[in-house]
Protein backbone atom coordinates (compact mmCIF):
# COMPACT_ATOMS: atom_id res chain seq x y z
CA UNK A 1 0.00 0.00 0.00
CA UNK A 2 1.10 3.34 -1.02
CA UNK A 3 1.78 6.00 1.85
CA UNK A 4 0.96 9.61 1.11
CA UNK A 5 2.90 12.21 1.26
CA UNK A 6 2.95 15.37 3.41
CA UNK A 7 1.81 17.53 0.99
CA UNK A 8 -0.56 15.12 -0.46
CA UNK A 9 -1.97 15.01 3.33
CA UNK A 10 -2.26 18.55 3.41
CA UNK A 11 -4.26 19.26 0.53
CA UNK A 12 -6.43 16.05 1.44
CA UNK A 13 -7.24 17.91 4.90
CA UNK A 14 -8.33 21.11 3.18
CA UNK A 15 -10.90 19.31 0.84
CA UNK A 16 -14.48 19.14 1.95
CA UNK A 17 -15.76 15.73 0.97
CA UNK A 18 -13.96 12.82 3.27
CA UNK A 19 -13.58 10.58 0.48
CA UNK A 20 -12.22 12.74 -2.24
CA UNK A 21 -10.01 13.52 0.77
CA UNK A 22 -8.90 9.91 1.11
CA UNK A 23 -8.23 9.38 -2.87
CA UNK A 24 -6.08 12.79 -2.75
CA UNK A 25 -4.30 11.08 0.32
CA UNK A 26 -3.67 7.52 -0.93
CA UNK A 27 -3.41 8.66 -4.47
CA UNK A 28 -0.77 11.27 -3.90
CA UNK A 29 -2.17 13.73 -6.05
CA UNK A 30 -0.26 16.87 -6.33
CA UNK A 31 -1.63 20.48 -4.92
CA UNK A 32 -2.13 21.86 -8.87
CA UNK A 33 -4.27 19.54 -10.23
CA UNK A 34 -6.88 20.15 -6.87
CA UNK A 35 -6.53 24.12 -7.10
CA UNK A 36 -9.86 25.08 -8.06
CA UNK A 37 -8.60 28.97 -8.09
CA UNK A 38 -5.98 27.96 -11.45
CA UNK A 39 -7.88 28.42 -14.85
CA UNK A 40 -7.07 28.43 -18.37
CA UNK A 41 -7.42 25.45 -21.31
CA UNK A 42 -4.25 24.30 -20.33
CA UNK A 43 -4.88 23.81 -16.69
CA UNK A 44 -8.12 22.22 -17.37
CA UNK A 45 -6.47 19.65 -20.07
CA UNK A 46 -3.93 18.85 -17.87
CA UNK A 47 -6.44 17.98 -14.55
CA UNK A 48 -8.29 15.92 -17.10
CA UNK A 49 -4.99 14.19 -18.09
CA UNK A 50 -4.64 13.66 -14.13
CA UNK A 51 -7.93 12.76 -13.64
CA UNK A 52 -7.76 10.10 -16.01
CA UNK A 53 -4.61 8.62 -14.69
CA UNK A 54 -6.15 8.73 -11.27
CA UNK A 55 -9.06 6.48 -12.36
CA UNK A 56 -6.73 3.84 -13.35
CA UNK A 57 -4.76 3.98 -10.10
CA UNK A 58 -7.48 4.31 -8.01
CA UNK A 59 -9.23 1.19 -9.66
CA UNK A 60 -5.74 -1.03 -8.94
CA UNK A 61 -6.03 0.04 -5.81
CA UNK A 62 -9.32 -1.05 -5.05
CA UNK A 63 -8.52 -4.33 -6.71
CA UNK A 64 -5.13 -4.82 -4.91
CA UNK A 65 -7.16 -3.95 -1.76
CA UNK A 66 -5.68 -0.87 -0.85
CA UNK A 67 -8.56 1.37 -0.09
CA UNK A 68 -9.27 1.28 4.07
CA UNK A 69 -12.19 -1.28 4.43
CA UNK A 70 -13.58 0.41 6.97
CA UNK A 71 -14.61 3.45 4.39
CA UNK A 72 -17.13 3.02 1.90
CA UNK A 73 -15.60 2.93 -1.67
CA UNK A 74 -15.46 5.44 -3.68
CA UNK A 75 -17.95 6.40 -6.61
CA UNK A 76 -16.89 8.34 -9.87
CA UNK A 77 -18.72 11.68 -8.87
CA UNK A 78 -15.90 11.22 -5.58
CA UNK A 79 -12.71 10.96 -8.00
CA UNK A 80 -14.19 13.80 -10.66
CA UNK A 81 -14.96 16.34 -7.29
CA UNK A 82 -11.29 15.92 -6.38
CA UNK A 83 -10.63 17.62 -9.82
CA UNK A 84 -13.19 20.08 -10.75
CA UNK A 85 -17.06 20.28 -10.06
CA UNK A 86 -19.58 17.66 -11.64
CA UNK A 87 -21.29 20.07 -13.80
CA UNK A 88 -18.00 21.45 -15.03
CA UNK A 89 -16.91 17.88 -16.13
CA UNK A 90 -20.16 16.26 -18.23
CA UNK A 91 -20.28 20.11 -19.66
CA UNK A 92 -17.13 21.19 -20.80
CA UNK A 93 -14.15 18.01 -19.80
CA UNK A 94 -16.04 14.62 -20.58
CA UNK A 95 -17.30 15.56 -24.14
CA UNK A 96 -14.19 17.18 -25.56
CA UNK A 97 -10.81 16.22 -23.85
CA UNK A 98 -10.94 12.48 -24.38
CA UNK A 99 -10.52 13.01 -28.29
CA UNK A 100 -8.06 14.92 -28.25
CA UNK A 101 -5.32 13.15 -27.87
CA UNK A 102 -5.89 11.02 -30.93
CA UNK A 103 -7.52 13.48 -32.91
CA UNK A 104 -5.79 16.38 -32.59
CA UNK A 105 -2.58 14.90 -31.35
CA UNK A 106 -1.12 18.31 -32.59
CA UNK A 107 -3.49 20.05 -30.46
CA UNK A 108 -2.17 17.24 -27.95
CA UNK A 109 0.95 18.91 -27.72
CA UNK A 110 0.22 21.94 -27.85
CA UNK A 111 -1.65 21.93 -24.53
CA UNK A 112 0.92 19.68 -23.33
CA UNK A 113 3.21 22.97 -23.99
CA UNK A 114 5.40 20.53 -26.34
CA UNK A 115 3.81 22.48 -29.72
CA UNK A 116 7.10 24.79 -29.86
CA UNK A 117 4.33 26.85 -31.61
CA UNK A 118 4.72 30.74 -32.35
CA UNK A 119 1.57 33.15 -31.07
CA UNK A 120 0.11 33.21 -34.23
CA UNK A 121 -0.17 29.33 -34.77
CA UNK A 122 -1.30 29.07 -31.07
CA UNK A 123 -4.60 31.45 -32.10
CA UNK A 124 -5.23 29.66 -34.90
CA UNK A 125 -5.12 26.52 -32.65
CA UNK A 126 -7.41 28.55 -30.13
CA UNK A 127 -9.89 29.58 -33.05
CA UNK A 128 -9.54 25.54 -34.47
CA UNK A 129 -10.11 24.20 -30.81
CA UNK A 130 -13.73 26.79 -30.43
CA UNK A 131 -15.02 25.20 -34.09
CA UNK A 132 -14.43 22.17 -32.93
CA UNK A 133 -16.93 23.09 -29.74
CA UNK A 134 -19.55 24.89 -31.58
CA UNK A 135 -19.48 22.02 -34.71
CA UNK A 136 -20.67 19.32 -31.94
CA UNK A 137 -23.32 21.92 -30.53
CA UNK A 138 -24.53 21.73 -33.92
CA UNK A 139 -24.70 18.32 -33.61
CA UNK A 140 -26.46 17.58 -31.04
CA UNK A 141 -29.20 20.61 -31.99
CA UNK A 142 -30.08 19.01 -35.03
CA UNK A 143 -32.62 16.64 -35.59
CA UNK A 144 -32.61 13.67 -38.50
Amino acid sequence: MAFASSSALSVAQSHFNPVSAQIISLLNIPMHHVDRSASGLRVSYAKYLAYADAQKALAKLIADGGWPASQKKPKSKDLIEVFISKSAFFKNHQPYFPHIQFDYPELHLWLNGFGGMGFAEEHIYVQRLGGIFQEDEGEKGEKK
